[in-house]
């Protein structure tokens, strides 16, 4: 009988284990991620940031974006998605103070609902002409290695600036087109001599101030 409850005991003992873990797993996966409208954006570490911060999570759509609001201003960016995973560098070039990031679901053109957002604070003053934006990859290795060898020899900003620009006998064309709530941007490269057209055209649509939803 005795042997019975010992048994007993330890069956019981043994499930609270179980049990207690198990609470205790699903609490900490609940708090590290902020999940809203079918995105999950994962918590950060720290409420104090130097100038730029890393956003991880998960999404059900692949059609969002990612908003920084400091004082009114709005900054919007992309969002890279693979396998519904999304981890993404973003630049704070507001100036130093609190910012609310969330993460937006597109619903159309235009109209965006809000997901998960946080709020964190930066400490440190970001140059925002010297740091990767939308379309300027600056951070990209190849491409500063790329930029360090064709400015090399130059010695002023202006001489490096139109090395770059007139890399190899080639020209960089740039164009821009307004229509409705959007601005179209085309870059190219153009054959110095006769203006021929001698790379594949990159274009960017960039939708202007959307209409957001709760």
């Amino acid at each position: 009988m005795k042997g019975c409850r010992f048994v007993r005991s330890l069956a019981a003992g043994v499930f609270l284990s179980i049990f207690v873990f198990s609470c205790s797993f699903a609490n900490t996966q609940e708090s590290e991620y902020i999940s809203k409208n079918g995105i999950s954006l994962k918590s950060i570490e720290t409420y104090e940031v130097r100038g730029k911060i890393i956003l991880s999570g998960l999404s059900q759509s692949n059609s969002i974006k990612i908003l920084a609001v400091k004082d009114k201003k709005k900054c919007w960016f992309d969002a890279n998605i693979e396998n519904n995973r999304f981890e993404q560098e973003i630049w704070l070039t507001e100036g130093k103070g609190i910012y609310t990031i969330a993460i937006m679901l597109q619903l159309d053109d235009n109209r965006y609902k809000y997901g998960p957002e946080l709020k964190i604070q930066s400490t440190e003053e970001v140059n925002k002409f010297l740091v990767p934006a939308r379309d300027i990859d600056s951070s990209n290795k190849e491409i500063i290695t790329l930029a360090s060898e064709i400015t090399k020899d130059k010695v002023t900003d202006t001489d490096k600036a139109k090395a770059i620009y007139e890399v190899d006998g080639h020209q960089t064309e740039f164009q821009a087109m307004i229509e409705g709530y959007s601005i179209t941007g085309k870059a190219y490269l153009v054959d110095a001599e006769t203006q021929e057209v001698i790379s594949n055209i990159e274009e960017t649509t960039v939708i202007a101030e959307p209409t957001l939803s709760e």
